[in-house]
């Protein structure tokens, strides 16, 4: 196969195949196709059994910390080079990294004749990839590399980049039957280039192996066949025919006392036998504490024309070393370590995990503790953070029953009061104010800390708001101090209960106490930011008996600085405040930050709806219907959450609801089984599931919020489009009156200088009379015509 590439590329490897007198080591040894240069393993065969670039899963087959490389020369031209190392990071996963060199001594440039001319030509590639590997489930193992090509050639140099996917099976283990691992991986899989002027083609190679050893890893033997360029375009070839091509590697071989080794390697393709060979090696353990550490040496010879035409040989020096401890010795004593963890260790470490947010992690310690030392004097508390471990990743049902449990067990304990008001938090999120107001009962009895019972008065507070009792959620709102977490959410909830029933001075002095009050959280940063919204919204509406609303306004609406959630609510109000205040330049800045920073398309639209007005306020039509037409355009687009799409994620988040709670179940009956390395897989396992159904049960939320959330000074999308149309006609109109107006007033400038001209005719004439002696004849020289 000869690529269809540049024309002197062509010739210059024509001329190189001549040089060196043998074609068949390119395909053998070198590339076929562009990108082609990975398919073949035979210059390092020996290698490929534990190589990422034969397939990115089978470095998962490495125990250890391990180093490799391998360096081969063909025919003195060619140049080949691997390194690799390999790190286990657990017992199921490893990452790697790999660089492949591909180079051939620089060569003559040639005409289309095999005329030498000009220097010599370089052609060299460098291939560097990542890798990563996991064992998810028994024997299977799936890996995979990001990987990033450089091609030099002559003098230019194309960058591409792409992803190669690995699977290997371990289809037996067993010290009679043998170790045999059955690999599959696609190579190229995924390539880009990076380069505009590079246009070839990336063939995509199937490798399917067999790597086995036999007879407690005496003999070993591999195959491999490789079904080369998947995909291919057919005008990639010289006849424009794509030809199937496949390569089939295999070796065989033993081990001498342990210490030396030989192996004998064959290869094939679908033109027939290509090359045979053998490799020679030696390992010394004794020398590396037990570990890899080994120096072979692989013989090839490429078949020319004919089975008894060895003359065109190649060899590989391989090197390789293991290092650090067997990942299932790292693994052990890990366990045996948290095994022999006092309970107030085990303790402490998950109370560290929980404050760190880590509740996945801490969940299963507190179990663990639970299970292993159920005489622990700490048990009360740790069947407490069990439930708010669950709790805290939203599993609902179990967390209430943790909760329960911990009630339960141990009735007389300090954390029942702690389980009490995670329970009214559960029962406040599922909307069950029934069971809320029980809880807040239970809170209200003697012994409770006060500040147990301040949340609770919050917690409240807001079901009764939920139910339309506004005066019953204010008083439970002014009964929590000042120095409780909870007070500045506490007032901005009241003002909106006093805003809502019409006391507008009272919600400002709410709003006031919110602002002014200490905080130390995000959330309650962000209350205060919502709060100064809330402000310059009331002046903004001039609902107040204070004077200068609109100059409060805008004060309140700069307080929301650019990082906080409610900033392109700030935008908005500013941007109307400067509209009313008739500040145009003030209007037209907050309408272009809008723009800029909105999430939404709807919030960028007002955006363009405050500036039109703006430039419409100083006659500059153009602009405005600019704007406008372009904010109708993207609203005409744009397909926002309907009540039907809205009834519709519902329907999925309670099915995820569902399947989150099966989890949860799952995660519970690990949580209480014996600690062991199989029961450490599926909690590894069944994390990765919990995660992924997290996120899309946060995602909801998030959706459900912002579906529900009423903005202060932002239209909806119909209002917004019927205000941007009305502005768009209205800007249309003015800019043809305008257009009318400067040509009746270019029409009259012209009409007045016609008029001065012939004022200054006429005097002409007048001048001329004068002169001749007031004589009713002129001559006819002089006349104006």
């Amino acid at each position: 196969m000869i690529p269809l590439i540049k024309r002197h590329f062509r010739q210059s490897m024509i001329a190189l195949a001549l040089v060196i007198g043998s074609g068949q080591i390119m395909t053998s040894f070198g590339q076929g196709l562009p990108g082609e240069f990975l398919v073949t393993q035979r210059w390092q065969y020996l290698l490929s059994s534990r190589s990422a670039l034969a397939n990115p899963a089978l470095i998962n087959e490495e125990n250890y910390i391990s180093a490799k490389f391998a360096f081969s020369r063909v025919l003195s031209e060619f140049t080949f080079a691997e390194v690799g190392a390999v790190y286990p990071i657990d017992l199921y996963q490893t990452a790697g990294i790999t660089w492949l060199y591909n180079g051939v001594q620089d060569y003559a440039r040639t005409d289309a004749l095999g005329e030498v001319f000009g220097d010599s030509i370089s052609d060299n590639k460098n291939y560097f990839a990542l890798n990563y590997a996991i064992n998810p489930w028994k024997g299977l193992s799936i890996g995979a590399n990001l990987a990033l090509l450089s091609e030099a050639f002559d003098s230019e140099n194309f960058l591409s980049a792409g992803f190669d996917l690995g699977l290997t099976y371990r289809v037996i283990n067993n010290p009679f039957l043998g170790h045999h691992v059955l690999g599959l991986n696609v190579q190229n899989l995924i390539m880009y280039t990076l380069s505009e002027l590079n246009a070839q083609e990336y063939p995509r190679t199937l490798r399917i192996s067999l790597n086995s050893n036999y007879w407690e890893r005496r003999v070993e033997s591999g195959i491999e066949f490789a079904y080369k360029d998947l995909g291919v375009s057919p005008s990639e070839f010289i006849d424009n025919t794509a030809a199937a091509s496949w390569d089939l590697n295999a070796r065989v071989g033993g081990w001498i006392f342990r210490i030396a080794t030989v192996n004998a390697i064959l290869g094939m393709s679908n033109e027939g036998l290509e090359c045979v060979g053998f490799s020679v090696g030696a390992n010394f353990p004794s020398m590396n504490n037990g570990r890899d550490l080994s120096a072979s040496f692989q013989f090839l010879n490429v078949l020319n024309e004919g089975v008894k035409d060895y003359n065109a040989p190649s060899w590989t020096v391989y090197l390789k070393g293991d290092f650090g401890k067997h990942r299932e010795e790292v693994y052990a004593r890990k366990m045996a370590k948290l095994s022999s963890m006092k309970p107030n260790d085990l303790y402490v470490k998950g109370v560290e995990l929980y404050n760190q947010g880590n509740y996945w992690d801490a969940f299963f310690i507190f179990s663990e503790l639970l299970v292993e030392y159920p005489d622990f004097f700490k048990n009360d508390w740790v069947s407490f953070f069990i439930g708010s471990c669950q709790e805290e990743m939203d599993m609902r049902i179990t967390a209430e029953e943790g909760y329960r449990i911990t009630k339960e067990k141990y009735d007389r304990s300090a954390a029942i009061p702690f389980a009490d008001l995670g329970l009214m938090r559960v029962h406040y999120r599922d909307n069950n104010f029934h069971l809320v107001e029980r809880q807040f009962n239970e809170l209200n009895k003697l012994g409770v800390p006060d500040s147990l019972k301040y949340h609770a008065y919050y917690i409240m507070g807001q079901a009764e708001m939920n139910q339309g009792n506004n005066a019953k959620a204010k008083q439970l709102f002014d009964l929590i101090p000042e120095t409780h977490p909870d007070y500045v959410y506490a007032q901005h909830s009241a003002a909106v209960s006093d805003a809502t029933g019409g006391d507008i001075e009272s919600a400002i002095s709410r709003l006031e106490n919110c602002i002014q009050a200490p905080t130390t959280t995000n959330g309650q940063k962000e209350i205060v930011y919502r709060s100064y919204v809330f402000l310059g919204y009331m002046f903004y509406e001039d609902l107040t008996k204070q004077e200068g609303p609109l100059a409060k306004a805008v004060t309140a609406l700069r307080s929301v600085p650019k990082e906080s959630y409610h900033y392109p609510d700030a935008l908005v109000g500013l941007g109307w405040t400067a509209l009313k205040a008739r500040q145009w330049p003030d209007c037209m800045a907050a309408g272009q930050e809008l723009m800029n920073t909105a999430p939404s398309i709807v919030l960028k639209a007002e955006g363009a709806l405050l500036q039109a007005y703006a430039h419409m306020m100083q006659k500059d039509y153009p602009q405005a219907v600019s704007l406008l037409n372009d904010a109708s355009q993207d609203l005409e687009q744009f397909t926002g959450p309907d009540e039907a799409g809205y009834s519709a994620k519902q329907s999925s988040y309670e099915s995820d609801r569902t399947s989150y709670t099966q989890i949860a179940r799952s995660a519970f009956d690990l949580g209480t089984a014996r600690q062991s390395g199989f029961v450490q897989k599926q909690i590894d396992s069944l994390h990765t599931h919990q995660k992924d159904f997290k996120g899309k049960l946060d995602e909801y939320l998030k959706f459900a919020d912002n579906y529900k959330r009423t903005s202060m000074f932002s239209k909806n999308v119909e209002k917004l489009k019927e205000d941007i149309n009305y502005a768009l006609a209205k800007g249309e109109r003015w800019m043809s009156q305008n257009k009318m107006y400067e040509k009746v007033k270019e029409t009259k400038n012209v009409t007045d200088d016609i008029d001065k001209e012939l004022e200054e005719l006429r005097k002409e004439e007048e001048r001329l009379k004068k002169k001749s002696g007031g004589s009713d004849e002129v001559d006819s020289t002089d006349t104006p015509e």
